[in-house]
């Protein structure tokens, strides 16, 4: 499943996915000011999304992160043959899209930008890894790796963490090589 391919595709539907939600949430991110449902306090589904992400759920969010679930498993309802590796490794992507999306909506986004990607400036980024990047990145990656590592406990083989690697490696260039290009475009404009 891993390949150099599928690292270009995951960098071209976080990409597809940043522009997006920007055309969608503007400036106010976490959909903040988008008419979608939350659900009430004290439920359980809110308080269990709370204590997993530390956000607030949303149906917003709910509705993406459910479409994109989905999507990355179209290539098993178009025949391709289902395994419990293959499903892990899908997963391990599914959170690798992820980390890269959200940091390319603050890259891409004009309200935002590299200048802006601060603590103080993003509200819903509870928890940062110093004033670097939100505790949410080192967590999908490894995450991502996670799943990784059980699909070779499963028989996946030790290539694939080595696949894994490469992928992220693939992926997160191409999410620098945006950063370098938005920063030209901003300074220009």
């Amino acid at each position: 499943m891993f390949s150099l391919g599928y690292g270009v595709y995951l960098f071209l539907f976080s990409l597809g996915l940043a522009v997006f939600e920007i055309q969608i949430e503007g400036k106010h991110g976490w959909a903040q000011n988008l008419p979608c449902w939350r659900p009430r306090q004290d439920s359980f589904a809110r308080k269990a999304w709370l204590k997993i992400t530390g956000k607030n759920l949303t149906g917003y969010h709910a509705s993406l992160l459910s479409l994109v679930f989905l999507t990355f498993h179209l290539p098993f309802f178009l025949g391709m043959n289902w395994s419990l590796i293959k499903e892990l490794e899908v997963i391990s992507g599914y959170f690798l899209l992820w980390v890269a999306e959200d940091f390319l909506w603050f890259v891409l986004n004009p309200y935002y930008g590299m200048r802006n990607f601060k603590p103080e400036n993003i509200w819903w980024h509870k928890k940062w890894v110093g004033n670097v990047m939100p505790m949410d990145y080192p967590v999908g990656i490894g995450t991502g790796f996670f799943f990784s590592v059980i699909a070779v406990v499963f028989g996946g083989g030790w290539r694939t963490l080595l696949d894994f690697w490469m992928v992220a490696a693939i992926l997160f260039s191409l999410v620098l090589l945006v950063v370098a290009l938005s920063e030209v475009f901003w300074r220009n404009r």
